[in-house]
């Protein structure tokens, strides 16, 4: 049986260091919150995902029937958008009855969605999005598809600081894996994420209080109003979605399982 093998980078950089290293198949995870509000965009009826690098882009889709636009510059919403870079926003239209009409989210943030669009212009074979809310669901994909490498970029914060939420849902995307994949090789920081994972999980550790009171990222995030975000984020296996980007936009590979 071939074997998996598991590496981890960090920020947009990183991206380029995984092609460089020979990996074809990567996984974008930006805990707070890019993962998860694309992929529960894509579980409410979204059927497809634009990532774009700058506001300016972003911008130019507003006002367009059968689009959404999203945009967060510092963990804020930003003039133009309809929504910020926020799950529990997605879900508030959605119980308003308000993504009826929309079938495309344009998203540019400040990490997650400047990591996916490095990956499109190295042209990857595969390139997932991922944290906490799915990653079950991405093992699922990865052990199905037979993928014998795959490289997992941590985002960061603002694409440059290091982000505990990052590291320990690479980790339990590792736990993930390693459950559905029978032969796995992970590299030195990979083994470093998913023991940091176990430790929270073995000391019963409550991973949203830890990460607002812990994490810059949550503590940002909770001064700027969106502490529901960080529970939502956190939440592992709630959303069964795995986006993949497919020419410049993201849909959910799962649900095509």
């Amino acid at each position: 049986m071939a074997m998996l093998k598991l590496a981890l980078e960090w920020f947009v950089e990183g991206v380029s260091r995984c092609r460089d290293q020979g990996f074809d198949s990567l996984v974008v995870v930006d805990a707070l919150r890019f993962s998860a509000t694309v992929a529960l965009a894509l579980s409410l009826g979204i059927e497809r995902v634009i990532p774009v690098r700058s506001v300016e882009e972003a911008r130019k889709y507003s006002g367009k029937p059968g689009y959404l636009v999203a945009i967060e510059v510092g963990g804020a919403k930003q003039p133009g958008a309809d929504i910020g870079n926020s799950p529990t926003e997605l879900i508030e239209l959605f119980r308003r009855g308000k993504l009826k009409e929309c079938k495309i989210l344009v998203i540019r943030t400040s990490s997650g969605a400047q990591a996916v669009a490095k990956a499109r212009e190295l042209g990857f074979g595969s390139v997932f999005v991922a944290s906490f809310v799915n990653a079950k669901f991405l093992a699922q994909v990865v052990a199905r598809q037979g993928i014998e490498s795959l490289c997992i970029v941590c985002a960061g914060r603002d694409s440059k600081h290091f982000a505990i939420e990052d590291l320990l849902a690479a980790g339990a995307i590792t736990d993930e894996i390693t459950s559905s994949v029978r032969n796995v090789e992970m590299c030195e920081k990979a083994w470093g994420a998913y023991l940091a994972w176990k430790g929270v999980v073995n000391l019963g550790i409550d991973l949203p209080s830890f990460v607002k009171s812990v994490g810059d990222s949550g503590k940002k995030l909770v001064e700027l109003g969106y502490e529901r975000d960080i529970s939502f984020a956190l939440n592992l296996n709630t959303v069964p979605a795995v986006p993949m980007l497919v020419g410049n936009h993201l849909v959910d590979i799962y649900r095509r399982l």
